[in-house]
């Protein structure tokens, strides 16, 4: 079985695209995502919808669990508040428990 694992794409749907066409490509049986979809790059709500559209199984990284726990903004490098109050405007609920998606589940799909 080949599984493909993605993270820390931050934002950047073109990579996630390019990735995504090569994985297509090797007969991948399983993807999953280790969390990091947003932050940084400018389209954090089309990388969700991505994830959510084509099924993939993902936990929540320190970048999806920062958009609602200060504690987290503050344990990171520099000051993304800015770019995560952006970002919590743009996310809906649905998006929110996606990112947390039971990391039991993800590892029911790999097994």
């Amino acid at each position: 079985m080949k599984i493909a694992i993605i993270s820390d794409i931050h934002g950047n749907l073109e990579a996630l695209n390019s990735v995504y066409a090569d994985i297509q490509q090797n007969d991948v049986d399983n993807l999953v995502c280790l969390g990091d979809m947003v932050g940084y790059g400018p389209e954090p709500e089309a990388m969700i919808n991505f994830v959510v559209e084509k099924g993939i199984g993902s936990v929540a990284g320190n970048h999806e669990l920062a958009i609602h726990e200060d504690e987290r903004l503050e344990e990171m490098s520099g000051d993304p508040r800015e770019k995560y109050v952006i970002y919590d405007s743009k996310t809906d609920e649905f998006d929110l428990r996606f990112v947390a998606y039971d990391i039991q589940k993800t590892a029911d799909r790999i097994i």
